[in-house]
């Protein structure tokens, strides 16, 4: 496997980076950060008021860094796997019309590129396999090392059972098919399954909010209501219970909806 990897980043150059890696870009990190940061310096300046409470709050910030790494994360296998899916309509097309399933793979980059755009994932993973098989990296092999690093469940299985096809002579066309179908029904399934949730995701937001706006809504019409809760011993113990338990059914919202996904 490493000698595998060597040569695919031989064949690669200093060309970008794989995008089907489960990793993100530098712009997307950062990204990520600026949110986890403005949500620590929010929280710690509506519950403490002060630059000593958005200090302890930094490791919030790291936690929810690492939370939306693995939102977009999450999201992003879902788009490389529709986009696999019409690679491999593409790649079942091709075949029907008599190339070989190195040349359909081949001929799929141009539909991906129409599809999806020069700089998708499943553009640039393609164009990675073909040079891999220009330096006489057998498909198989290619679309096992995808699947790998991909971390997408679909591209494992049918680099698997390609494998397993190529080696025992069976019909790659009907096996590429069958894939798409089940791959197709499994994306449908999720879509359903988020069209479901997305209200209640709606309602998640709105109690995340709630919280914040009937505070602000007092203390518009009452200035200094709250001051007694800032600034002394008595308060910053009340609103840091409070913290904790706002913290805690956030946890437990988000928990709740991804338990659905699983």
């Amino acid at each position: 496997m490493k000698s595998l990897k060597r040569r695919v980043s031989q064949s690669q150059g200093k060309k970008k980076r794989d995008r089907g890696r489960e990793e993100l870009d530098r712009k997307e990190k950062m990204a990520c950060a600026g949110g986890g940061l403005i949500f620590a310096i929010f929280l710690g300046c509506f519950f403490f008021q002060s630059a000593a409470g958005v200090i302890l709050l930094l490791p919030l910030a790291f936690l929810q860094y690492k939370k939306l790494i693995v939102k977009k994360l999450k999201a992003r296998k879902r788009e490389l796997s529709i986009q696999f899916k019409e690679c491999l309509l593409s790649v079942a097309a091709s075949l029907r019309a008599g190339y070989s399933v190195e040349n359909a793979f081949q001929e799929s980059i141009a539909d991906m590129h129409m599809l999806f755009g020069n700089e998708s994932m499943i553009a640039s993973e393609l164009e990675t396999i073909c040079k891999g098989m220009g330096n006489n990296i057998s498909l198989e092999k290619l679309l096992y090392y995808f699947g790998s690093r991909s971390g997408n469940r679909d591209i494992r299985e049918f680099a698997e059972v390609f494998r397993i096809a190529k080696r025992g002579g069976g019909s790659l066309t009907e096996i590429i098919q069958s894939t798409v179908t089940l791959i197709g029904d499994r994306i449908e399934t999720e879509q359903e399954i988020y069209v479901l949730i997305s209200g209640k995701r709606l309602e998640q937001l709105l109690m995340k909010s709630l919280p914040f706006g009937i505070v602000l809504y007092i203390e518009a019409g009452n200035r200094g209501y709250f001051a007694p809760l800032y600034h002394n011993v008595s308060g910053i113990i009340v609103m840091t219970v409070c913290l904790v338990m706002y913290i805690a059914a956030l946890c437990l919202s988000d928990k709740i909806l991804n338990s659905f996904m699983e």
